[in-house]
């Protein structure tokens, strides 16, 4: 029987996955753990792109595995919970490599003060739009 695949929570999340499976040599994981932050929150990040020399493991990534991981966010709305939770996130594991991918560089307000990309890069986040940039992975 075949091992069914784990489904994605999103259309764009899908379009990312389905990159990324595209690409020769690329390992990588869809929500395979779930980082802890502030108190007994924990973020699952959407993929896991592991840069060293390691075949995909069948359990979770250890806390020693992930300084060679690029852990990318997927949004396409960013409603602000999100923002809120990625700014805690950050600030809780500074030593991660977390990126963010947006569908669009939207506005985060009706006001149009400020886009998605001012956002990552006020708050220190390495970011991309539209898809995942190849230097991320090769």
């Amino acid at each position: 029987m075949a091992k069914k695949k784990k489904k994605t929570r999103s259309g764009f999340e899908d379009t990312i996955k389905g990159l990324l499976e595209s690409l020769v040599g690329v390992v990588f994981w869809y929500e395979p753990l779930r980082i802890k932050y502030q108190t007994e929150a924990k973020y699952t990040p959407d993929f896991v792109i592991y840069k060293g020399k390691l075949k995909k493991p069948k359990k979770p990534l250890t806390a020693s595995e992930l300084k060679d991981t690029i852990l990318i966010e997927t949004k396409g709305y960013f409603k602000p919970e999100d923002r809120r939770k990625m700014k805690y996130v950050k600030r809780s594991n500074p030593d991660l490599d977390i990126r963010m991918v947006f569908q669009r560089d939207n506005y985060l307000t009706k006001s149009k003060k400020k886009k998605y990309s001012d956002w990552a890069e006020q708050h220190g986040f390495i970011y991309a739009v539209g898809t995942i940039p190849k230097d991320w992975y090769s």
